[in-house]
């Protein structure tokens, strides 16, 4: 986020959180599409 708000500081660490599992076993620099998923999680958190 861009923004250093609690809202999108919280935003980030969920997201991280619940991508934890994928990095693990996937490389995201082998996995371009990681920054896409990353973000599209973020947007359906915020539409919350």
């Amino acid at each position: 986020s861009n923004s250093a708000s609690p809202y999108n500081i919280m935003v980030d660490t969920v997201t991280a959180t619940l991508l934890r599992p994928f990095s693990s076993s996937i490389n995201p620099l082998s996995f371009p599409h990681m920054s896409l998923v990353y973000t599209l999680i973020q947007s359906l958190l915020l539409l919350i």
